[in-house]
């Protein structure tokens, strides 16, 4: 500073964000609480960007679960029952039952604990067991075309929920009896890498059923 006192600003990165530490010399002519107050002003701009970094990756992260519902009815429109039933391997799922887990993850898991958190966060989640599901409500035996048309109905009820809210308390957290907090941004994040996963199974499962069922050679298009 031109009165040689020092001033020392960190960004330190924490689990929900960025907190700014300042630190000063004092100066002699005011009270150091008077003092205190004139820096926390100066970073309320700071604070004013950070807010605004946060809100648009929401946003973003909101599209992309917006254009994911796209790519799954790319992916998953006229399939023929043949391979939406077909499996690699016993143990692993076809398209079918992948469709049906996203349509019940989107209602009971990702929308339905992230509406508790930001609305009840002392409130304990019901119990889920999305593995168990697979053959309790017996995805293998459900309608393939009705349930895609239901999760794609689901997603977009989950996005225009999202980009309906109003300063939501995104600072909440629910704490997990056994992880600990979780946060309203580790779900709305984990939501998209969710589809991630599924959609990178869904195109391994789509290429392994052309793989499986041609004579022609697929060396052509690279290796897999």
């Amino acid at each position: 500073m031109e009165d040689g006192r020092n001033v020392e600003v960190l960004f330190i990165p924490d689990g929900n964000g960025t907190t700014v530490k300042q630190t000063f010399d004092p100066e002699k002519e005011n009270p150091e609480e008077m003092q205190r107050g004139g820096w926390q002003a100066d970073l309320g701009p700071v604070q004013g960007l950070r807010r605004g970094a946060e809100l648009m990756e929401r946003l973003a992260l909101t599209d992309q679960l917006a254009c994911h519902g796209d790519v799954f009815r790319s992916l998953l429109s006229g399939l023929s029952p043949a391979e939406f039933r077909w499996k690699p391997s016993p143990e692993k799922w076809c398209a079918l039952e992948v469709i049906c887990h996203l349509h019940d993850e989107e209602r009971e898991d990702f929308r339905a604990r992230l509406m508790l958190v930001l609305g009840s966060p002392e409130v304990p989640w019901p119990k889920i067991d999305p593995a168990a599901w697979v053959t309790e409500r017996k995805y293998v035996e459900q309608d393939f075309n009705t349930v895609l048309d239901q999760f794609l109905k689901e997603r977009s009820r989950s996005v225009a929920w999202l980009r309906g809210l109003t300063d939501p308390p995104w600072r909440n957290a629910y704490m997990h009896p056994k992880v600990g907090p979780v946060s309203c941004d580790l779900l709305l994040t984990n939501w998209v890498a969710h589809d991630l996963h599924h959609i990178r199974q869904l195109v391994n499962l789509r290429y392994a059923y052309l793989a499986a069922n041609t004579k022609v050679p697929l060396d052509y298009a690279g290796t897999w």
